[in-house]
């Protein structure tokens, strides 16, 4: 009978050695999951930032292109009408 309840003892432990590492694996997969989920987000709305800004930047330089061109056009307009 001592011999059923060490089996059954051992059976035990090795059924709950599996379960706690099965637990410890699943969580680091878990972890692992959300780890690279966060950084793909984080590397999204940097890349998402960072082309918003260059946009905003060319947009205002294309803005301050054509009043410098505008500008220019009045002066040379003024010209002409100075000239005639």
């Amino acid at each position: 009978s001592s011999v059923v309840i060490v089996v059954v003892v051992v059976v035990i432990v090795i059924v709950a050695v599996i379960v706690v590492v099965v637990v410890v694996v699943v969580v680091v997969v878990v972890v692992v999951v959300v780890v690279v989920v966060v950084v793909v987000v984080v590397v999204v709305v940097v890349v998402v930032v960072v082309i918003v800004v260059n946009f905003g930047k060319q947009a205002r330089n294309a803005g301050y292109f054509e009043e410098i061109v505008t500008q220019n056009e009045r002066k040379l307009g003024l010209r002409q009408l100075v000239c005639l």
